[in-house]
């Protein structure tokens, strides 16, 4: 498998592992630590949760999320964004945080958020020292 490839289902692992309803993601990224800006993707809640998580690994410079996806870009200029879909259950979500209805999670921008708390290396999509070299 690829990178490209172990990357994108890293995303869709780590994505799915949030949840099956609203409240049990919400539950699951405060349980993480997670705060962040509305309206902004790279800096919002999902886009800090994965980027808590795969942003480690050498190969990946930035991780965006889209109403309908999450663009993971990386850092070699001649090789496209990793594209995944989000499920409907977290584009629901995207629009309930851009809107401000889980104020536990928004970062006020007053440096009182706590930071994500880093998950362990073998999380599905964090980078593992076989994949730096790929």
């Amino acid at each position: 498998m690829g990178k490209r490839s172990r990357i994108s289902e890293g995303v869709e692992q780590l994505l799915q592992s949030l949840g099956d309803d609203l409240d049990t993601v919400v539950s699951s990224l405060e349980a993480h630590g997670v705060r962040a800006r509305p309206r902004n993707p790279e800096e919002c809640v999902l886009a800090r949760y994965l980027n808590a998580v795969i942003g480690s690994d050498p190969a990946i410079s930035a991780v965006h999320v889209w109403r309908y996806s999450v663009r993971v870009r990386l850092r070699y200029r001649l090789r496209r964004s990793v594209v995944v879909r989000l499920p409907v259950l977290l584009s629901e979500f995207i629009v309930v945080f851009d809107g401000l209805g889980f104020p536990q999670l928004v970062d006020a921008g007053d440096g009182r958020h706590r930071d994500v708390q880093k998950l362990p290396a073998d999380t599905p999509g964090s980078a593992s020292p076989s994949d730096q070299g790929s």
